[in-house]
């Protein structure tokens, strides 16, 4: 997901004095340990994935994504594990070896799943597009009866966003690169399917 009105290929991501939200030690990484169990069985190590706090579920193995560790506590972050504990373990026990918890939250599942599926594409969405498609699609859902109350939340939301983001650059509303992480969430809402949106 991208703003039309951003052309590069990484947008600010790389600019000096800009915290890269992924790589960034600052920031507590997420692992899941059947997905660490799978690497060392077909690579023979495993890696930290680029995974946003938002996403808290292996859309693999629908188990919850582990933010600390299970031996010690600590998070894996700068104040916590460094990323090396993905090799070397927390004091020599391997992080696959944690035992896995399933996701009961079907929302958590369809966000991870469509997160993997964006990154798999082929091109850029829109984002001001998203934002159109998207709040037409949740004004279509309450007409036809719809009456969950997180529906209703995210319309109000998407219409505030867009009155105040209207008028930039024409009469569009302009993704900000921030805002554009909120859209993922808002695609898991409206659509079962990604493939529907």
């Amino acid at each position: 997901l991208k703003s039309k009105y951003d052309h590069s290929y990484s947008g600010s991501t790389f600019l000096p004095g800009y915290q890269c939200i992924f790589d960034n030690i600052k920031n507590t990484r997420s692992y899941c340990p059947l997905c660490v169990l799978e690497d060392i069985h077909e690579l023979g190590y495993s890696y930290w994935r680029r995974i946003p706090s938002r996403i808290s579920v292996c859309a693999t193995h629908n188990v919850k994504l582990l933010t600390k560790c299970d031996y010690c506590g600590k998070p894996f972050s700068r104040d916590g594990h460094a990323v090396n504990v993905m090799w070397s373990g927390c004091a020599g026990r391997c992080l696959g070896k944690v035992a896995p918890v399933l996701n009961t939250d079907p929302m958590a599942l369809r966000l991870a799943k469509f997160f993997g599926i964006l990154c798999a594409l082929d091109y850029h969405v829109s984002g001001e597009t998203a934002l159109r498609v998207i709040e037409e699609k949740l004004k279509d859902l309450i007409r036809n009866g719809a009456t969950e109350k997180p529906l209703f939340e995210k319309l109000e939301q998407l219409r505030v966003y867009m009155d105040k983001r209207a008028g930039y650059e024409g009469h569009d509303a302009r993704a900000s690169e921030h805002d554009l992480d909120d859209l993922l969430e808002s695609i898991a809402l409206a659509y079962k399917e990604f493939d529907e949106f």
